[in-house]
């Protein structure tokens, strides 16, 4: 391992592992980019340390994949009821690819380990509680047996080979499946198939819904997962040929999809239903309160633009803007200390150089907030581009619950040991007050940053920063 290059790899890993857990977890997730060695080092001792375990955004983060892959292959320790099952569906799946009858087992651990790490890169993400992935690993005190014919069991077998496009394996299970299948501890086949892209495994799942109630949920879910991974084909196999009121299906695909053309397609079926009927709800002689349709899809088309600004999508931005999308009003869309500037400082709080570059050269202004927001990123581009267009490090901090919210990008980069970003604040023609630099240095003892005190101390105040 890089750095440790005269010490036994496992006492190598022990000290990253200390030295992890010692950091903390945002800290330690910095060292993955000393060098790209590090990075597999880095995340397997996160993993190993225990700081992930029962965090709340784990499903969210990038280390999901890994940590589940990790708690599927380990065999130490009892597994709980789901990770068994995927476990066994991976060795059914990788059986029938060999020619073998279903439910015979894999004799070759290398391909089931493979399959398995594919399914965990595919493992469902949304999960609304931390409770909610935490039952994934609970073992329970009686372990129970598995069965190729246990209805739990074949929902994941069918959801397994549903993501994995294993359309021969899905045929076969289909016939021995209820209607409407519920969702299994991979994902529904539907929804898991249609986010995919499957094109003839959604066909084979949609086919098989007779009922049109069920057939019309289905659908509805299945279109959403479509277009929040951009697939065309399978979301054009969900949709209706029109649709003649509001449908939160398809607001929710057009808030999740970053794919231009994508949206383009659910909005020329909505553009027009687009506000929910509030008539009912209104009682007589009270006059409207709600946006009139063509109020709600402005203020839907302004919202799913800031989205965009956030995701650094110029693409979208630009297709947006051609459907009606407007960058001033939704500059302004937002209430609140920072009620205008909205789009470069959510482009400067995401590290969105080119976005905020391109909303700048547009007339749109940045606000009080931006430089600090692009400090706390950490981005020295979007750091530039700001003092560039007048920006300055001069605010005073506004205190809140002991913590300092916005005010000083300098400080903003010294909590986060951006040592260029420090660098060029202090060395711009505009720079930060002796009263700044002093809270930045505080704050760099005070957490024992020493970094950041030794790059602090390397300068001294006339009239300007200087390195010393």
């Amino acid at each position: 391992m890089e750095g440790f290059p005269t010490l036994p790899i496992e006492v190598a890993r022990m000290i990253m592992t200390e030295a992890v857990k010692a950091r903390g977890l945002e800290r330690a997730t910095r060292l993955r980019f000393v060098s790209r060695s590090w990075k597999r080092e880095v995340t397997d001792a996160i993993i190993g340390s225990g700081l992930l375990d029962g965090h709340k955004e784990l499903p969210r983060s990038p280390f999901w994949p890994e940590y589940l892959m990790r708690h599927l292959v380990q065999t130490h320790r009892p597994l709980s009821r789901a990770l068994r099952m995927m476990r066994l569906a991976a060795e059914c799946v990788v059986a029938f690819r060999s020619g073998k009858a279903l439910g015979s087992g894999s004799d070759d651990p290398d391909a089931v380990r493979q399959y398995l790490w594919e399914i965990c890169q595919l493992f469902p993400r949304n999960y609304h509680s931390t409770q909610e992935y935490q039952a994934l690993f609970l073992v329970p005190e009686i372990i129970a047996p598995i069965h190729e014919t246990d209805e739990d069991f074949k929902l994941v077998l069918l959801a397994a080979a549903a993501a994995t496009n294993d359309v021969a394996l899905v045929e076969q299970l289909l016939p021995t499946m209820p209607e409407g299948c519920a969702l299994g501890h991979i994902g529904h086949p539907l929804e898991v198939a249609a986010a995919r892209g499957h094109v003839k495994v959604v066909r084979l799942l949609l086919g098989a819904i007779r009922e049109p109630s069920l057939l019309k949920t289905a659908r509805d879910k299945a279109l959403v997962h479509a277009a929040e991974c951009n697939q065309m084909e399978t979301l054009e196999l969900c949709l209706l040929p029109r649709y003649e009121s509001y449908e939160v299906p398809l607001i929710t695909a057009l808030e999740l999809t970053t794919s231009p053309d994508v949206f383009e397609r659910v909005f020329s079926l909505c553009k027009d239903h687009m506000a929910e009927d509030h008539a009912a709800d209104t009682p007589p002689g009270v006059a409207p309160w709600w946006p009139t349709p063509e109020q709600e899809r402005q203020d839907r088309l302004d919202g799913y633009l800031m989205s965009a600004v956030t995701r650094g999508d110029l693409i979208m931005m630009e297709r947006l803007v051609q459907l009606g999308a407007s960058l001033h009003s939704a500059d302004r869309m937002n209430q609140g200390d920072c009620a205008w500037g909205q789009l470069v400082f959510l482009a400067a709080a995401h590290g969105r150089t080119e976005v905020a570059a391109y909303l700048l050269e547009r007339g749109i202004a940045y606000n009080p907030c931006s430089l600090d927001f692009a400090a706390r990123y950490g981005n020295a581009d979007g750091v530039r581009l700001l003092l560039e267009h007048g920006a300055a490090d001069h605010a005073e901090p506004v205190w809140e619950g002991g913590r300092i919210p916005m005010g000083e990008a300098l400080l903003e980069a010294v909590e986060r040991e951006n040592e260029p970003v420090v660098r060029l604040l202090l060395e711009w023609d505009n720079p930060p007050e002796k009263g700044a630099w002093q809270r930045a240095l505080d704050t760099a003892e005070e957490r024992g940053l020493s970094s950041m005190v030794g790059v602090l101390n390397g300068y001294k105040y006339s009239r300007r920063w200087v390195r010393t």
